[in-house]
């Protein structure tokens, strides 16, 4: 009996996982991005940053994989010493209220998805009072795992 316990375990992985969270990179301004929850599957990932400019929208960019690109090279206006952080797979277009963003990621109910890693960041852009883009910035990342209970 014992061995066929052992060998569902080993053939279905471990019966929990953790979601777990980790921050990495530098915020180049004032926007610094935590989990507001933890990624389990079958839920929705909650995330935030404070200290948005009150004239900025924000991309919210989740990837498979940590990058580091200097948006001063993608961008004019790209402020130096700013760079994106995540592959760009998924991005959403955020309204930052009171220098706060926020934006989730629904994460489906599939065994197949525990254990897996994606990373999460925002891009604040900024405007002037005309409407045009004056700077390009970029908050910390987070690097997620999914987990299930």
């Amino acid at each position: 009996m014992l061995h066929v316990v052992s060998t569902l375990t080993a053939a279905m992985g471990p019966l929990t996982c953790p979601a777990t969270v980790g921050s990495y990179g530098a915020a180049c301004t004032a926007a610094v991005l935590t989990a507001v929850t933890l990624p389990w599957i079958g839920s929705t990932f909650h995330a935030a940053a404070t200290g948005i400019p009150s004239n900025a929208l924000v991309l919210a960019v989740t990837g498979s994989a940590p990058v580091e690109i200097p948006l001063s090279l993608v961008l004019p206006q790209g402020v130096s010493g700013c760079d994106l952080l995540v592959t760009p797979d998924f991005v959403d277009l955020v309204l930052p209220a009171a220098g706060t963003a926020e934006a989730e990621v629904a994460l489906p109910n599939s065994a197949s998805l525990v254990g897996q890693v994606f990373d999460h960041q925002f891009v604040p852009l900024e405007f002037d009072v005309l409407g045009n883009l004056t700077a390009v910035m970029s908050s910390n990342a987070l690097m997620l795992t999914i987990g299930a209970f």
